[in-house]
């Protein structure tokens, strides 16, 4: 019979744990060796969102200029004005730093 280690491992702790690797990271980030990192290929991206909302663009205005340039969501699809709202309401919560 083999004894378990003397480390006690609450509940919430392993829920983090899972949390991290079962929920997608925001737009702009990835996850690397288990910590939160800036996608080097969503994150210029996301740079331009911000910079456009700072400049008092609106968020259908912003969906627009991303998709002139076509710019793509994650998915590889158009922007649509609801995205771009998610993504100004996490840096409105500070969910979201730059």
């Amino acid at each position: 019979m083999t004894l378990r280690p003397n480390k006690s491992v609450s509940a919430e702790q392993i829920s983090r744990q899972n949390f991290k690797s079962s929920t997608p990271p925001p737009f702009g980030y990835m996850y690397l060796e288990g910590r939160l990192q800036k996608n080097p290929k969503e994150f210029p991206t996301l740079q331009i969102i911000w910079q456009q909302w700072k400049l008092g663009q609106t968020a259908s205005t912003i969906t627009k200029y991303l998709n002139s340039k076509k710019l793509k969501t994650r998915n590889l699809k158009e922007w649509k004005r609801q995205t771009v709202l998610n993504i100004l309401e996490r840096f409105e919560k500070k969910l979201i730093v730059l």
